[in-house]
């Protein structure tokens, strides 16, 4: 049985992160649907998963690499500013804009009220830490 799975998957694309981001709105939109009793939801739900399976069994595996690659090139620019926000060391730091030039600036916790001059346009501002 394993041999006859594996000869069919052979010449598949098979899954990847896109399809798996498909599945996880699919059962998302299904979990909403058991509450809320929508037939856009069922539909939206199953042809996500139809979207996800049509994938998975595809023999085109270059367009479907190519879907993937766009889908990363869209989301990046939201994906980028979300890893910058909570890459920082926010445990040591607090980071605040400017109100002047809203430059990004950082001052460290604990520290109680500190004169803050803004390195870019040397607005002072007094923050508390």
């Amino acid at each position: 049985m394993k041999e006859k799975i594996l000869n069919f998957m052979k010449d598949r694309y098979g899954g990847d992160i896109l399809n798996t981001i498909i599945l996880y709105f699919s059962m998302g939109f299904a979990i909403i649907n058991l509450f809320k009793k929508s037939n856009v939801l069922t539909i939206t739900s199953l042809v996500l998963f139809s979207i996800a399976i049509f994938r998975m069994l595809s023999k085109n595996k270059r367009k479907r690499a190519m879907e993937q690659l766009k889908f990363f090139n869209f989301i990046s620019p939201f994906y980028s500013k979300l890893l910058k926000f909570s890459s920082k060391d926010r445990k040591n730091y607090i980071y605040f804009k400017c109100k002047n030039c809203k430059q990004e600036l950082r001052i460290p916790k604990g520290k109680g009220k500190i004169k803050v001059i803004c390195p870019n346009c040397k607005h002072e501002e007094i923050k508390k830490s």
